[in-house]
Protein backbone atom coordinates (compact mmCIF):
# COMPACT_ATOMS: atom_id res chain seq x y z
CA UNK A 1 0.00 0.00 0.00
CA UNK A 2 1.38 3.43 -0.74
CA UNK A 3 0.67 6.87 0.22
CA UNK A 4 -2.02 7.44 -2.34
CA UNK A 5 -3.71 4.76 -1.24
CA UNK A 6 -3.91 5.53 2.40
CA UNK A 7 -4.94 9.21 1.29
CA UNK A 8 -7.90 7.51 -1.06
CA UNK A 9 -8.93 5.18 2.20
CA UNK A 10 -9.49 7.94 3.76
CA UNK A 11 -10.97 9.78 1.70
CA UNK A 12 -13.37 6.94 0.79
CA UNK A 13 -14.38 6.80 4.67
CA UNK A 14 -14.87 10.42 6.35
CA UNK A 15 -18.30 10.04 5.73
CA UNK A 16 -19.39 6.49 7.12
CA UNK A 17 -17.13 7.30 9.72
CA UNK A 18 -19.09 10.62 10.31
CA UNK A 19 -22.05 8.08 10.13
CA UNK A 20 -20.56 6.11 12.68
CA UNK A 21 -19.79 8.63 14.98
CA UNK A 22 -23.27 9.80 14.84
CA UNK A 23 -24.95 6.13 15.44
CA UNK A 24 -21.99 5.96 18.38
CA UNK A 25 -23.81 9.10 19.70
CA UNK A 26 -26.97 7.44 19.92
CA UNK A 27 -25.57 4.74 21.54
CA UNK A 28 -24.41 6.63 24.31
CA UNK A 29 -27.57 8.48 25.02
CA UNK A 30 -29.62 5.05 25.27
CA UNK A 31 -27.34 3.53 26.92
CA UNK A 32 -26.86 6.17 30.30
CA UNK A 33 -30.55 6.98 29.72
CA UNK A 34 -31.43 3.28 30.06
CA UNK A 35 -29.45 3.30 32.85
CA UNK A 36 -30.45 6.49 34.55
CA UNK A 37 -34.05 4.83 33.57
CA UNK A 38 -33.77 1.38 34.81
CA UNK A 39 -31.77 2.49 37.81
CA UNK A 40 -34.13 5.55 39.19
CA UNK A 41 -37.35 4.30 37.73
CA UNK A 42 -37.65 0.72 36.62
CA UNK A 43 -36.75 -0.68 40.06
CA UNK A 44 -33.56 -1.98 39.16
CA UNK A 45 -31.57 -1.80 42.44
CA UNK A 46 -28.06 -2.72 41.27
CA UNK A 47 -26.54 0.21 39.52
CA UNK A 48 -23.97 -2.43 37.84
CA UNK A 49 -27.21 -4.87 36.74
CA UNK A 50 -28.74 -1.42 35.09
CA UNK A 51 -25.56 -0.86 33.73
CA UNK A 52 -25.02 -4.52 32.33
CA UNK A 53 -28.86 -3.88 30.55
CA UNK A 54 -28.19 -0.25 29.66
CA UNK A 55 -25.33 -1.31 27.87
CA UNK A 56 -26.91 -3.99 25.63
CA UNK A 57 -29.53 -1.84 24.81
CA UNK A 58 -27.38 0.19 23.84
CA UNK A 59 -25.08 -1.75 21.58
CA UNK A 60 -27.76 -3.32 20.26
CA UNK A 61 -29.69 -0.02 19.14
CA UNK A 62 -25.46 1.28 17.62
CA UNK A 63 -26.14 -2.31 15.56
CA UNK A 64 -29.33 -1.35 14.29
CA UNK A 65 -28.22 1.59 13.38
CA UNK A 66 -25.40 0.96 11.58
CA UNK A 67 -26.34 -1.59 10.08
CA UNK A 68 -29.18 0.34 8.41
CA UNK A 69 -27.30 3.42 8.00
CA UNK A 70 -23.90 3.18 8.53
CA UNK A 71 -23.61 0.24 5.65
CA UNK A 72 -26.60 0.31 4.38
CA UNK A 73 -26.22 -2.81 1.60
CA UNK A 74 -23.35 -3.74 2.84
CA UNK A 75 -23.97 -6.67 4.99
CA UNK A 76 -23.34 -10.05 3.35
CA UNK A 77 -23.01 -12.24 6.13
CA UNK A 78 -26.26 -13.66 7.58
CA UNK A 79 -27.49 -10.84 10.28
CA UNK A 80 -27.11 -13.77 13.66
CA UNK A 81 -23.31 -13.16 12.41
CA UNK A 82 -23.09 -9.51 12.06
CA UNK A 83 -24.79 -9.21 15.42
CA UNK A 84 -22.30 -11.92 17.12
CA UNK A 85 -19.37 -10.14 15.32
CA UNK A 86 -20.36 -6.91 16.60
CA UNK A 87 -20.35 -7.88 20.26
CA UNK A 88 -16.92 -9.17 20.34
CA UNK A 89 -15.57 -5.78 18.57
CA UNK A 90 -17.79 -3.70 21.27
CA UNK A 91 -16.18 -6.10 23.68
CA UNK A 92 -12.84 -5.33 22.22
CA UNK A 93 -13.41 -1.87 22.00
CA UNK A 94 -14.65 -1.82 25.53
CA UNK A 95 -11.06 -3.16 26.53
CA UNK A 96 -9.01 -0.88 24.39
CA UNK A 97 -10.70 1.83 26.39
CA UNK A 98 -9.84 0.51 29.53
CA UNK A 99 -6.58 -0.06 28.67
CA UNK A 100 -6.32 3.41 27.66
CA UNK A 101 -7.50 4.69 30.97
CA UNK A 102 -5.01 2.02 32.82
CA UNK A 103 -2.09 3.37 31.15
CA UNK A 104 -2.63 7.32 31.07
CA UNK A 105 -4.41 7.81 34.17
CA UNK A 106 -2.64 4.83 36.28
CA UNK A 107 0.47 4.55 34.56
CA UNK A 108 1.06 8.06 33.23
CA UNK A 109 -1.12 10.18 36.00
CA UNK A 110 -3.12 11.75 33.18
CA UNK A 111 -6.96 13.17 34.38
CA UNK A 112 -9.11 10.09 34.80
CA UNK A 113 -11.84 12.20 32.17
CA UNK A 114 -9.08 13.06 29.86
CA UNK A 115 -8.17 9.49 29.92
CA UNK A 116 -11.41 8.23 29.27
CA UNK A 117 -11.47 10.82 26.27
CA UNK A 118 -8.68 9.55 24.36
CA UNK A 119 -9.83 5.96 25.06
CA UNK A 120 -13.31 6.68 23.91
CA UNK A 121 -11.32 7.94 20.81
CA UNK A 122 -9.16 5.05 20.12
CA UNK A 123 -12.01 2.46 20.82
CA UNK A 124 -13.75 4.92 18.54
CA UNK A 125 -11.48 3.92 15.36
CA UNK A 126 -11.09 0.28 16.84
CA UNK A 127 -14.78 -0.08 16.60
CA UNK A 128 -15.37 1.48 13.16
CA UNK A 129 -12.50 -0.42 10.99
CA UNK A 130 -13.24 -3.47 12.90
CA UNK A 131 -17.19 -3.32 12.04
CA UNK A 132 -16.36 -2.15 8.88
CA UNK A 133 -13.75 -4.61 7.78
CA UNK A 134 -14.97 -7.64 9.80
CA UNK A 135 -18.34 -6.99 10.59
CA UNK A 136 -20.48 -5.38 7.33
CA UNK A 137 -18.22 -5.37 4.01
CA UNK A 138 -17.70 -9.01 4.65
CA UNK A 139 -14.22 -9.33 3.04
CA UNK A 140 -10.65 -9.53 4.16
CA UNK A 141 -8.84 -6.60 4.54
CA UNK A 142 -6.30 -6.88 1.70
CA UNK A 143 -9.04 -7.59 -1.41
CA UNK A 144 -10.66 -4.05 0.34
CA UNK A 145 -7.05 -2.41 -0.32
CA UNK A 146 -6.48 -3.83 -3.52
CA UNK A 147 -9.47 -3.15 -4.76
CA UNK A 148 -9.48 0.83 -3.67
CA UNK A 149 -5.91 1.00 -4.98
CA UNK A 150 -7.37 0.09 -8.36
CA UNK A 151 -10.30 2.65 -7.77
CA UNK A 152 -7.85 5.42 -7.05
CA UNK A 153 -7.07 7.61 -10.34
CA UNK A 154 -2.95 7.16 -11.12
CA UNK A 155 -1.56 10.85 -10.86
CA UNK A 156 1.78 12.47 -11.74
CA UNK A 157 3.86 14.62 -10.25
CA UNK A 158 5.12 17.12 -12.49
CA UNK A 159 6.81 20.64 -11.87
CA UNK A 160 5.94 23.62 -13.18
CA UNK A 161 7.74 25.93 -15.98
CA UNK A 162 7.14 28.96 -14.75
CA UNK A 163 8.56 28.21 -10.85
CA UNK A 164 5.68 27.41 -8.61
CA UNK A 165 5.28 24.29 -6.71
CA UNK A 166 4.85 21.03 -8.17
CA UNK A 167 1.64 19.21 -8.62
CA UNK A 168 -0.55 16.73 -9.00
CA UNK A 169 -2.07 16.13 -12.32
CA UNK A 170 -4.63 13.05 -13.76
CA UNK A 171 -2.31 10.66 -15.46
CA UNK A 172 -4.76 10.69 -18.45
CA UNK A 173 -3.77 14.13 -19.17
CA UNK A 174 0.20 13.76 -19.37
CA UNK A 175 -0.54 11.30 -22.46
Amino acid sequence: MNASSVGGLIKGHYRRFASFLCVGLTGVVTTNGGLWLLHSHAGVGSVYLAGILAGEAGILVTFVLNNLFTWRGQGHRPLWLRLALFHVVTCGGLGLYLLTIAVLHGGLGVYYVAAGLCGSGAAAVWNYLASHYLIFHGRHITEVLDDEDDAMPETVLRGTVDGTSPRLVPAERER
